[in-house]
């Protein structure tokens, strides 16, 4: 009765018919397992009412309303309809990641790695991704919830795994040696996370794209015909602008990488996966100098003690390896390399002393 209660009382009008929907999702159940009991068990009607609720749920607020009034006793169970639900929302606004943060406040039994992989999955407007992060961070914010979970999993030692044709590809299952290798909703978890670096900053912005080229149509008694000559070009951008539109996505991505290795879980697991996509990032192709000069002017903006240590170690490993391939690839490429080395960070720095160091060593 408060399962119908409360849904009706969400819907207008013109939504009673999906009253109707919420009571057959509910009772699909009752013909999945003929073999079983003929009398309804009361708990397992109860949670697939609430499911069903979930599924139809028009609101975040309301989801929340719901989780926190009415579904206390099955909420461990719910997850999956959570997920699902979470996953089909657009977030936009402040607002609706505050009742988020509420919500993991008030139920405990949602700090799990599957609520996690959940608000990754999300579409959430650009500008709210930091906060995208920080219910990352509260889902998952004690690693003791990692251990009980691989212990009843039985993991083993991480083992590495196969990368493939890429030396650089990470092993499967985790970072560390000697500790267990990530499984089920935890390895899940380090899959969302890499997706999502990867769909935020894989691909190069339409104002990076090439020119294309527009075929003009002309219409002769019904009859189209492709004028060749009268194709105009669109205007692409200039090396100049491609340039500071890499400098401009590689410091995006270095605040989110940044962002997600403040979650200790991150940090200490996954790692290699995370920072392997980042290398597959666009703005880590084309010219050496071009990447080299993005790396260097990224690093030297990097502000000291905001940015994780892991992190500006990784960078300067990327600028490492490029000075090195610069070295060993010719003269132009090499003299190219050592100018904007010299150029982008002052005397005495240490970082410019240890890249010049592995430039002589090359």
């Amino acid at each position: 009765r408060a399962c119908v209660a409360f849904t009706a009382s969400e819907m207008d009008d013109e939504e009673e018919e999906e009253e109707d929907l919420i009571g057959l999702s509910a009772l699909t159940f009752l013909g999945e397992n003929q073999e079983g009991p003929k009398e309804l068990d009361s708990e397992l009607l109860a949670r697939h009412w609430m499911a069903a609720l979930v599924e139809f749920a028009p609101y975040i607020d309301h989801l929340c309303a719901l989780c926190t009034e009415h579904a206390e006793p099955h909420l461990e169970e719910m997850v999956p309809a959570l997920v699902k639900k979470l996953q089909s929302f657009w977030w936009s606004r402040d607002a609706e990641f505050d009742a988020l943060d509420g919500l993991l406040d008030d139920v405990p039994a949602l700090r799990s790695p599957q609520i996690a992989a959940a608000f990754l999955r999300c579409d959430a407007h650009e500008s709210l991704k930091h906060r995208t992060l920080r219910l990352v961070r509260r889902a998952i914010q004690d690693l003791a919830r990692f251990h009980e979970d691989a212990e009843k999993e039985g993991a083993g030692e991480s083992k590495g795994g196969d990368g493939g044709d890429d030396d650089d590809a990470p092993a499967a299952g985790g970072d560390a040696a000697g500790q267990p290798q990530l499984t089920g909703h935890w390895l899940d978890l380090n899959t969302a996370a890499k997706d999502w670096l990867r769909a935020h900053h894989a691909e190069e912005p339409k104002e990076v794209r090439p020119a294309k080229v527009d075929d003009d149509l002309d219409d002769w008694y019904g009859v189209y015909t492709r004028t060749s000559k009268k194709n105009k070009k669109k205007k692409g951008p200039t090396p100049e602008q491609v340039q500071q539109w890499r400098l401009k996505s590689m410091a995006g991505a270095i605040t989110d990488v940044n962002d997600l290795m403040r979650i200790p879980f991150f940090e200490r697991r996954c790692q290699s996966g995370i920072f392997f996509e980042f290398r597959r990032c666009w703005f880590m192709k084309g010219a050496l100098q071009h990447v080299l000069a993005a790396l260097c002017t990224s690093g030297q903006d990097l502000v000291p003690g905001a940015i994780a240590p892991c992190v500006t170690g990784f960078l300067h490993d990327c600028c490492a390896r490029l000075v090195v391939e610069a070295a060993t690839g010719g003269a132009t490429d090499a003299d190219l390399a050592l100018g904007i080395v010299v150029d982008t960070f002052p005397d005495g720095d240490a970082r410019r002393n240890d890249l010049l160091f592995v430039f002589a060593l090359a």
